[in-house]
């Protein structure tokens, strides 16, 4: 429908439909909820119409989209932020282990230490990005080994089905997020609140700073001035 009046129609009612969703829920949220992120409604892998992440970025705090991919590209999460304007969360990521603890899967899997490779690269690459929100792996348990509702049974977990850590993914977070924090900390780039105990302070720390756009990346400031 490249180029036809169809087309054009069928273009001008996406861009309308995503004007009116976003403007819609954003709205409601800034009435009955006003003291939180809007994050979005998670986009997946490839970035649809242009008009579609632009009204995204008029409304939302945040762009959240899935990543599955050894690491997030530059060429993909870069269009995403220069069109929309917003930081990016990564919604879910993964590889599958290959692993004795479940049935082989019909898909690519990967050893432990390849995972783990996988799991310290793809933070450290994600952390540089200066649009960069954080992400979220998916998921905490494996899924049951005759599969969920849609059959998929991928060994992904932090745990096993036994609640069992699988200690690849541990080892591999533990080191570098270690990394990723002294290096932000060092570079002044977010504050940090050290966690004595923790006793609670983290909250007091936190409570009195915002998120805004300082130099071309995103930074967290005190609440008043940037």
């Amino acid at each position: 429908l490249e180029g036809t009046p169809a087309g054009e129609l069928r273009d001008a009612f996406e861009a309308y439909y995503a004007e009116t969703y976003f403007e819609t829920v954003s709205r409601a949220l800034k009435k009955h909820d006003p003291n939180h992120l809007y994050l979005g409604c998670r986009f997946v892998r490839r970035a649809p119409a242009r008009a579609i992440v632009e009204a995204a970025g008029r409304y939302t705090d945040v762009l959240t989209v899935n990543c599955y991919a050894w690491e997030p590209g530059e060429e993909q999460f870069g269009e995403w932020h220069e069109v929309s304007g917003r930081p990016i969360l990564i919604g879910e990521h993964h590889v599958t282990l290959a692993s004795d603890r479940q049935v082989p899967p019909p898909w690519q899997a990967f050893n432990a230490v390849e995972r783990e490779a996988y799991y310290r690269n793809f933070i450290q690459v994600w952390a540089k990005r200066p649009y960069s929100l954080g992400c979220h792996y998916f998921q905490l348990i494996d899924q049951p080994l005759t599969g969920r509702g849609d059959g998929e049974n991928r060994t992904i977990g932090w745990l096993d089905m036994t609640d069992q850590p699988y200690e690849d993914l541990v080892r591999a977070a533990r080191a570098v997020l270690d990394e990723v924090v002294a290096r932000l900390r060092a570079a002044g780039e977010v504050v940090v609140p050290e966690l004595p105990g923790h006793d609670g302070n983290w909250l007091e720390a936190g409570c009195d700073r915002r998120l805004a756009m300082v130099d071309g990346g995103w930074k967290i400031v005190p609440l008043e001035g940037d």
